[in-house]
């Protein structure tokens, strides 16, 4: 199966965070992302935008929110695609979000100076919205740097495989409430992803109503 044209990956990444009084919280993050690829100069070429983000987790009392404006401030993702017949490998772009990264490392305060407001919010860092009982609705301005890996095989219908986080760094720089600026030990386990080809090139309207 030729890996060319316009697809929908679905792409789910699994971290699992040791919080203090919870335990091991697992959140399995749920990607929908408007692919395409191309074969250049005998190589395959992605590239692929991600249209909507969900994040759920093993305990129902803790919510992880990502507003549309950190969604949209993704850039577009280009990479390479090994192709062994019906096996594929790609190991995305890096992602860095909420500073930039030209400027220095990954920041440890919200005053470094690479620290960017990359989502266009007013805020510095990125925001994101986190809900517990007593806590409703905290917003924590965060840092990430990540970098995803596929591997799969053409199913006759579509390719399946696994994901991985090649690199996963978070830090919460800045929250509503001092409690959600504590760092929680995160470690990345085996996710999955499913990439189905498309006729044409999709909205995210589609994808979401798909």
């Amino acid at each position: 199966m030729e890996l060319a044209g316009w697809y929908h990956l679905t792409l789910r990444t699994v971290t699992v965070a040791s919080v203090p009084l919870l335990g091991d919280v697992e959140n399995v993050t749920e990607s929908h992302i408007v692919a395409y690829y191309e074969t250049v100069d005998g190589q395959t070429q992605g590239r692929h935008d991600v249209c909507t983000i969900q994040v759920r987790g093993s305990a129902d009392i803790v919510q992880t929110t990502l507003p549309d404006a950190f969604v949209d401030a993704l850039p577009i993702n280009r990479y390479t695609v090994d192709r062994q017949g019906e096996r594929i490998e790609a190991t995305f772009s890096e992602v860095f979000i909420g500073y930039d990264p030209s400027k220095g490392e990954l920041p440890s305060s919200i005053d470094d100076p690479q620290v960017a407001d990359t989502d266009g919010d007013g805020f510095p860092a990125a925001t994101i919205r986190v809900d517990v009982p007593l806590f409703a609705g905290v917003d924590a301005r965060t840092v990430q740097h990540n970098q995803v890996r596929i591997e799969g095989a053409w199913t006759g219908e579509r390719y399946e495989g696994v994901s991985s986080m090649v690199i996963m760094e978070a830090v919460v720089l800045e929250a509503d409430h001092p409690l959600f600026v504590r760092q929680p030990d995160i470690r990345a386990t085996e996710g999955d992803f499913i990439l189905t080809p498309l006729p044409s090139r999709p909205s995210c309207e589609s994808l979401s109503e798909g």
